[in-house]
């Protein structure tokens, strides 16, 4: 039997609660008792921030390609009304692509979503009903709809997920209680409807907390001493409001010696409002502690710290917290309603939560008797144990096997004609609710990645493709063909349209994006077309636009595809922002840059797990044979790389003037520095020229614009007694011409930047970046030449060293095993 498990509840704000735990703990125990049953997961890529952590959490259970990413128009959280049409188009495609996908029993953790998160849930709009499955927690804002059910848009969600509950073929009740409600409220067919009850993670057990954590822990949040502790969402109904006026009317030698502490994620307002009531109720500021939402690791502490758990909450489906303390040996009392009293099995350790003196009494019974206290802690320790995740996860699978039996023989569609149906579905959808051009072109776009993503449902690492430019003057061009190295047959190279290429593309060159505006719908059809499945993309800023650019990196990795993507550059423009695609980016299998300056970058947005430092190489070549008319003695200077703004070369020309006009030094200038295919750049060229005819150094100054190949660059630059880089201010990461330089095997000199850095040790580094300061670093480094300086003779040893580590024949192979790894 193949499962589904719908698991965007541990997506949404439900993940931080009592139901995503829930939820993510009965998947853990139903992949640990799946048997054959083939057990997968579906996520919702609206909500990719959660992604990279359940890939990472579910990963310990699950193959990789056994967690399918859906993709949906957004945002489709129906608080805004505007969004509800979406949202109804929403439903269909993520049913269409379960309907395709062709599980055997679809089950949903989690159906009441998507009020105020980018939740899509439905039941039996193009999925059977029969064959889906949904989690039943409670029907508290049905039988308390004066409280919850208090504005037109809330009622109608809430409605629709109640129709959704009676489509359902089974329901997987959190306890007896909820069972019940759900016969008795819906009118549900008992054989329907199973209690599975609940469980308590393994790690919620007594625990003695060593000393020095214990005082972080009390310091983090401000506990002084013994304290009592609730933990709970800020709902109405979880009557913190009640709790704190019963705390209030303890003695006063009993606050003294405990104060309360409330775990949840509030917000200001609600702390300030239960603040006020506290002090409203005669407790003092430090009486009443309110930590905010914490770690895993600060909750099992304090669970085990606490003297007493209360929990005074109005209704519950289950209680989870209740059960989680009394797991951890921890006196526990609480309400005598719904669910509670089955969980907590002890009639004495209940109180009525309607009542304040009923819950301070309970609470002064169990602080003022040590007896009592031990008698609670000991019933809950054992109490507990009847409740295991692999026994709820048990009765589950043991209810979706009988599910299966009464639907097994109904008909499945074909997967042409579902999508056929999808389709037909979403237009009679547009003909009553007419959505804007944009909602169609992402609908269409959706529909398509989904269709991909389940064309191969188990993907193995085979054929790799990287998007890059290729056969251009374009230096990651250049980079990219010497980083395939001796493996450039085994990949495919999807790059950029181009009008002038250096020579004829190889027949594993597809030619399918044009830079900058792209939407790359093109580009992402090529590479399903040609079955990729790892991908390495050339990024820089130019390359993309960038909300498409997400929009496609959520799209590869939705489909299941290992992705890497090599950053030339993190320096932000005004327009564009890494920022922009983070997200996609966490999610990516590698993320390579070039320089520590770059994971600095990276970390600031987050990005830290995924991040590798992959170096620029150096080519393993034999120089051509090039002439030169440069008198022997003259000491010559050279300058390599594209002719572009940020190169400094003006900067240079205009210190060797000093050099040469000022200081009477016989020195020579060779700028082997090509045209890039950019208009500035000829410009430049044009400018520089001028500007070496007006200084009167036609004879000094030799200055090469043609684009040379690698052998011919280094015949040139092996004439030279020095070769400088003078860079000004640049938002590239690294330089590839400094490579070039050390590859010539010749004393390199670089401006004080951090684009050099991941060259430090084989470069010498000048003292500024304008014309006296690269003037006077030339003059020092020629003494340094001549006098065998061993200050530089030890940098010259230490980049012969970083050649032999540093040659593209070797990183070539690196990246080979990191990628068919």
């Amino acid at each position: 039997m193949r499962i589904l498990v719908d698991l965007q509840a541990c997506q949404s704000s439900s993940r931080l609660g009592g139901i995503g735990r829930y939820s993510l703990h009965l998947l853990e125990a139903m992949a640990r008792h799946a048997g054959q049953h083939e057990l997968r997961v579906l996520l919702n890529d609206l909500m990719a921030d959660s992604i990279p952590g359940l890939y990472e959490h579910l990963g310990r259970m699950l193959p990789r390609e056994q967690i399918q990413v859906f993709q949906v128009p957004g945002p489709v959280a129906e608080h805004d009304p505007a969004n509800q049409a979406r949202a109804r188009a929403a439903e269909l495609i993520r049913e269409g692509f379960i309907q395709q996908f062709a599980p055997d029993i679809v089950h949903v953790a989690s159906l009441v979503e998507g009020l105020g998160d980018d939740v899509v849930s439905s039941v039996g709009e193009l999925f059977p009903g029969d064959s889906t499955a949904v989690t039943f927690y409670d029907l508290i804002p049905l039988v308390d709809k004066e409280r919850y059910l208090t504005a037109p848009v809330i009622t109608e969600h809430y409605y629709r997920k109640i129709a959704g509950f009676k489509r359902a073929g089974g329901l997987l009740a959190i306890s007896e209680f909820s069972r019940q409600q759900g016969i008795d409220e819906l009118g549900l067919d008992p054989d329907r409807i199973v209690n599975i009850a609940a469980g308590v993670d393994e790690r919620f057990r007594p625990l003695s907390i060593p000393p020095d954590q214990a005082a972080a822990v009390r310091q983090r949040y401000g506990i002084r001493g013994g304290f009592l502790l609730f933990t709970s969402s800020f709902d109405q109904r979880k009557n913190h409001g009640h709790l704190i006026q019963a705390f209030a009317r303890l003695p006063r030698e009993l606050r003294r010696r405990w104060q309360l502490v409330i775990i949840g994620n509030g917000w200001d307002a609600i702390y300030a409002h239960f603040r006020k009531l506290g002090a409203d109720s005669g407790l003092s500021d430090d009486e009443l502690v309110f930590t905010g939402h914490v770690g895993d690791d600060d909750l099992l502490a304090l669970y085990n710290l606490c003297d007493l758990f209360v929990f005074p909450s109005l209704s519950e489906g289950y209680g989870l917290p209740v059960l989680e303390a009394m797991a951890c040996g921890i006196p526990t009392i609480a309400s005598n309603t719904t669910s509670i009293p089955e969980v907590v099995g002890r009639a004495d350790a209940l109180f009525d939560p309607h009542d304040i003196d009923s819950i301070a009494a309970k609470m002064r019974e169990a602080l003022s008797d040590d007896g009592f206290r031990c008698q609670l802690a000991e019933h809950g320790l054992s109490f507990s144990r009847r409740f295991t995740w692999d026994a709820s996860a048990k009765r589950a699978l043991e209810a979706l096997e009988a599910q299966y039996e009464r639907t097994r023989r109904q008909p499945k569609p074909a997967p042409d004609r579902v999508r056929l149906e999808t389709i037909a579905a979403l237009r009679r959808l547009a003909d009553k609710t007419p959505r804007s051009s944009p909602d169609a072109v992402r609908i269409a776009a959706a529909l398509s990645a989904n269709g991909r993503c389940l064309r191969d449902l188990r993907p193995r690492p085979s054929r790799i493709g990287w998007i890059t430019t290729w056969n251009t003057r374009c230096g990651i061009a250049t980079y990219s063909r010497h980083l395939a190295g001796a493996h450039l047959s085994d990949y495919w190279f999807f790059a950029p349209y181009e009008l002038g290429l250096e020579c004829p593309d190889e027949p594993n060159v597809i030619r399918c994006w044009h830079p900058g505006q792209d939407d790359l719908r093109l580009l992402a059809e090529q590479i399903d077309a040609y079955q990729i499945d790892t991908l390495v993309i050339q990024f820089n800023y130019g390359f993309f636009d960038f909300e498409s650019f997400r929009r496609f990196l959520q799209e590869m990795i939705g489909t299941g595809r290992r992705l890497y993507v090599e950053l030339h550059s993190t320096t932000d423009t005004p327009e564009k922002h890494l920022a922009e695609f983070a997200v996609p980016l966490a999610l990516c299998n590698g993320i390579f840059i070039h320089s520590q300056n770059d994971a600095e970058v990276l970390a600031r947005l987050g990005l830290t797990d995924n991040v590798e430092i992959f170096p620029h190489g150096v080519p393993d070549l034999t120089p051509a044979q090039v002439a030169l008319e440069i008198p022997r003695e003259r000491f010559v200077v050279a300058s390599y790389g594209f002719f572009l703004p940020h190169k400094g070369l003006f900067e240079l020309i205009d210190a060797c003037r000093i050099l040469i006009a000022e200081q009477g030094i016989d020195l020579h200038l060779l700028m082997i520095n090509a045209e890039y295919p950019v208009a500035i750049s000829a410009e430049l060229i044009a400018e520089a020229r001028e500007r070496i005819r007006a200084y009167g150094l036609e004879d000094r100054v030799t200055l090469v614009a043609d684009f040379l190949d690698h052998a011919q660059s280094l015949a040139y630059l092996r004439q030279a007694d020095l070769i400088l880089y003078p860079y000004q201010e640049t938002g590239e990461s690294v330089s590839g011409a400094v490579r070039m330089g050390l590859a010539a095997q010749r004393p390199v000199a670089v401006t004080p930047l951090a684009i050099f850095d991941d060259v430090a040790e084989a470069v010498w580094r000048l003292p500024g970046t304008d014309p006296m300061a690269l003037a006077q670093g030339i003059l020092d480094l020629r003494r340094r030449l001549l006098d065998a300086d061993p200050d530089l003779q030890q940098i010259q040893a230490q980049a012969v060293a970083w050649l032999d580590t540093h040659s593209y024949a070797r990183l070539s192979e690196v990246l080979w095993e990191r990628l068919t790894a």
